[in-house]
């Protein structure tokens, strides 16, 4: 016999006279294994819970940004798209406009950070489709007054707004 079962054996199934011993140690296993569960739990939801809110994240936004020195414009942004697409490992590449904002509808005003896309990249548009739940991407593109906008819903439930409302974005920087 093992040392380890003649040590468990040996506390766990004590004579009458040392019936408490015994069952401290019964009570000192169930917690000792009810702790070691829960530590397992807690690690294993919070392992999921990482990998979730990072695929999430990174569904929506780039896995790296170029910026200009200063973090100015590219001015010459089609000759950076095709260096960097030529490198090994990038899956896609496309220009994007970021910008601190005000959205404004009915009243209500919500701070934003604006994306502009260019949506003849098939790959920004896909996955814009790919996560688009209510309307869709019609008129997408058109230079009309009024241009279409992709919210978030929590954004759009904030503001109060569905698909086909207007909303109005004020930004610092002049016209995106």
């Amino acid at each position: 016999m093992k040392f380890e079962f003649f040590v468990a054996h040996r506390y766990l199934r004590a004579r009458r006279k040392q019936a408490v011993v015994s069952f401290v140690s019964l009570i000192s296993v169930v917690g000792v294994t009810a702790g070691v569960a829960a530590l397992i739990i807690a690690l294993s939801l919070s392992t999921g819970f990482q990998e979730e809110f990072r695929e999430r994240i990174l569904a929506v936004t780039s896995h790296i940004n170029l910026l200009g020195v200063g973090g100015s414009t590219v001015a010459d942004y089609e000759e950076v798209i095709d260096r960097v697409r030529d490198l090994d490992g990038v899956v896609s590449v496309s220009p994007t406009i970021y910008a601190q904002s005000l959205l404004s509808s009915g009243g209500r005003q919500e701070p934003a950070l604006l994306r502009g896309v260019d949506p003849d990249r098939r790959e920004v548009v896909q996955e814009l489709l790919d996560n688009l739940k209510f309307g869709d991407l019609q008129g997408f593109g058109d230079s009309g007054k009024q241009r279409p906008i992709i919210l978030g819903s929590d954004l759009a439930t904030a503001l109060g707004v569905t698909v086909g409302d207007v909303v109005r974005a004020y930004v610092l920087k002049g016209e995106l």
